[in-house]
């Protein structure tokens, strides 16, 4: 590309990790989920499917960059631009809910057709995003489109022109700040990281023409007819929502990394109230397929639709019924052994130690004064006193955890918003803090003070492939992808009576079977796990006695002392699927573990209701942050303040997982509503200020 010697000449001052020679990935691992997916879509001997309309664009976006990048570079100490990216972002597909009476609501994207004939597919929401980096950077966004409509290319290409120039202007601004404070108050500077990955990626299909939607609708049916029968009278409400969707990027920046993609997820999901008021949850969801992802369960490939969908409202069913029977028990309020099943072990590897591995977490906790733990400080150190204890996190949709073969993973991306192919890295291993989730805006800073081993790993490892958002409209953060918890393959038990029985017989304890989620604070390390179904252990025996909204509540730097066994690959029997939140944005994310024993567990009653209201509450605060409404120092969450130690201002970095987010929400985010582009596209071409004013 021809700003080669402008971003050489950014270059010059930037730290070494800049000079990294590109690591050299092995087949097997960085390329398997993306080719496992093109076979899923383009078998070998069968007629490909024709590329997204859109996919072209790229190749626009990297002369956008290109001439942004001439036309406004400055040699003004602070306006020097460093490097752009233009990225769009759009999706189709089709959600299907009921409503009250149970009657099926279809909501497809669509299709229509040009007067030449030609098939354009519709789209929820469609937009672009624009990042410039000089001493600071600037991103903003501008809504191309209302629902159901097609955007021209002339027009995506005409308003990327003037997205660009208005960030740069913004970002030099920032830029001259930033120089300012490094001239006056010597304030250390870490530069934008250029990776030497170089990245073309052309993986952009039609998914399969829309979605069997007799099938769909079944599913739907069916789901709510096996609730019924199994619960009478006893339900209060039934809420099923099957959705089979599809992400479309096309990305370019100044570092020549042109990519265009398609990403597609399907899920279907379950909610059950009760007479009493209690709600269970289950879903089965996943990406980089099709309705086949269904069948995520090995043990289900051979069986039919209906019948997965049907036994997957039975299981829910039983624990709604589960949670109507539940007794208090005095075991609340004290701490105790508890067993942890698979996918509530996911949540702990999510909470506890995969937020606290997201660079931009650790920054911003070292840049807190009143950070009561030092999230850098455990990067090398011992987080964990089990030395069997390994976390992974990767945005690969097909990859091994101990013998247990994980495909079609929920939180899966073919690349990041930054260009990078995800990777798989290793957030703890043998119960050391090795690598973090980093990006080009938080590399060099992560790496400033590290030595060693230690730094020699995470130059060897590069970008790690984690900056996602929730659509276009929202700044890049660092995110999880897939995170998991390995099993203990040589010394774990195989089985969940087994583990059971590593409670000692004079104490009682808690099986934790579902959980709706949970939240960690990263700058005072509280965390708190909202169980929902568990079952009291006595005797060293798993009892038929349900426990309903268990709260396990702890602290990051205390925690790791207490996972005293972890189970094998066999006791790996559910993953959670679901969406987490931070800073107001809600992204796919999956998660899962092997059976885990824990000694010495704070538990508390209350947690399920308390857990719903305060992910709506997480929700309206930040979008009003985003909206201007609310400033970051006035965020208030009651439920969390009134379970910890926090302050007010504590809960600007609270983050929440969600496995059973309002249905409703779901549903919103899956339709990409509630956009807060920085600009709209007007009638006639023109980039307006989005205001109350105007409306698209």
């Amino acid at each position: 590309m021809d700003n080669i010697e402008n971003t050489k000449k950014t270059e010059e001052n930037a730290p070494e990790t800049t000079k990294e020679e590109a690591p050299k990935p092995s087949e097997k691992e960085e390329i398997r989920g993306y080719k496992d997916f093109v076979d899923a879509y383009c078998p070998e001997g069968e007629q490909k499917l024709p590329p997204d309309e859109y996919h072209l664009l790229k190749n626009d976006f990297a002369q956008i960059n290109n001439r942004g990048f001439k036309s406004f570079q400055e040699s003004t100490p602070g306006r020097e631009i460093d490097w752009i990216g233009l990225y769009m972002g759009s999706r189709y597909g089709t959600v299907i809910t009921t409503d009250e009476k149970g009657i099926p609501q279809v909501k497809t994207s669509g299709n229509e057709f040009t007067p030449q004939g030609e098939k354009r597919i519709q789209r929820f929401f469609i937009g672009l995003r624009g990042e410039v980096a000089t001493k600071d950077f600037s991103v903003q966004s501008v809504n191309l489109s209302g629902n159901d409509t097609i955007v021209k290319e002339f027009e995506v290409n005409s308003a990327g022109y003037k997205l660009i120039k208005n960030i740069i202007e913004d970002a030099q601004k920032k830029g001259e700040q930033v120089q300012r404070k490094i001239d006056e108050e010597d304030e250390p500077f870490f530069p934008f990281y250029h990776s030497p990955e170089k990245n073309i990626l052309s993986m952009n299909r039609n998914i399969e023409e829309g979605v069997n939607l007799d099938l769909a609708v079944n599913l739907v049916a069916n789901a709510r007819q096996v609730v019924k029968q199994e619960m009478g009278a006893k339900v209060k409400d039934i809420k099923v929502a099957f959705f089979k969707i599809a992400d479309v990027m096309e990305y370019s920046d100044t570092d020549d990394n042109i990519i265009d993609t398609v990403t597609p997820r399907v899920g279907i999901s379950i909610q059950i109230e009760t007479k009493d008021n209690n709600k269970a949850f289950g879903a089965i969801r996943g990406a980089m397929g099709g309705t086949e992802i269904l069948k995520r369960d090995e043990a289900d490939k051979d069986k039919d639709y209906v019948d997965i969908v049907r036994a997957l409202a039975k299981e829910v069913s039983k624990d709604a019924i589960d949670l109507d029977r539940a007794q208090s028990t005095s075991i609340l309020g004290s701490e105790c052994p508890v067993v942890l099943s698979s996918g509530v072990t996911g949540v702990l590897a999510h909470e506890v130690y995969g937020h606290s591995s997201e660079a931009d977490v650790i920054i911003t906790n070292k840049k807190t004064k009143a950070a009561e733990i030092n999230l850098k400080g455990r990067i090398g150190g011992q987080v964990s006193e089990n030395t069997k204890f390994n976390i992974i996190d990767t945005g690969l949709c097909n990859f091994d955890v101990g013998k247990k073969k994980i495909k079609n993973a929920f939180g899966s991306v073919i690349v990041d918003e930054h260009g990078t192919i995800p990777k798989r890295t290793a957030l703890i291993q043998d119960g050391v803090q090795k690598l973090v989730l980093n990006s080009r805006y938080t590399r060099n800073e992560i790496m400033d003070g590290l030595t060693g081993d230690i730094r020699d790993e995470m130059v060897k490892h590069g970008l790690s492939g984690n900056v996602r958002t929730e659509k276009y409209d929202k700044p890049p953060l660092v995110r999880m992808t897939n995170t998991y918890i390995l099993p203990d393959d040589e010394n774990g038990k195989d089985k969940l009576e087994d583990i059971i029985a590593l409670v000692p017989k004079s104490k009682k304890g808690v099986y934790l079977k579902t959980c709706d989620g949970g939240w960690v604070e990263t700058n005072t390390g509280e965390f708190q796990i909202s169980g929902r179904l568990g079952f009291l252990i006595e005797n060293g025996v798993l009892t038929d006695k349900p426990i309903r909204d268990i709260k396990i509540s702890g602290n990051l730097n205390k925690f790791g002392a207490k996972i005293k066994h972890i189970g094998s690959s066999k006791t790996m029997d559910r993953v959670f699927t679901g969406y987490c939140g931070k800073r107001g944005q809600m992204v796919p994310t999956e998660s899962g573990g092997p059976i885990l024993y824990v000694e010495d567990v704070k538990l508390q009653g209350g947690g399920k209701r308390y857990f719903e209201r305060t992910v709506r509450e997480y929700l309206r605060q930040h979008e009003e942050i985003e909206k201007g409404m609310r400033t970051k120092d006035n965020v208030y969450i009651r439920e969390v303040d009134e379970d910890s130690d926090m302050d007010l201002t504590d809960q600007e970095n609270l983050c929440v997982v969600s496995t059973s987010l309002p249905l409703e929400k779901e549903v919103r985010i899956l339709l990409g509503k509630d956009i807060n582009s920085d600009y709209l596209l007007g009638l006639e071409g023109d980039i307006i200020k989005n205001t109350d004013v105007y409306d698209r």
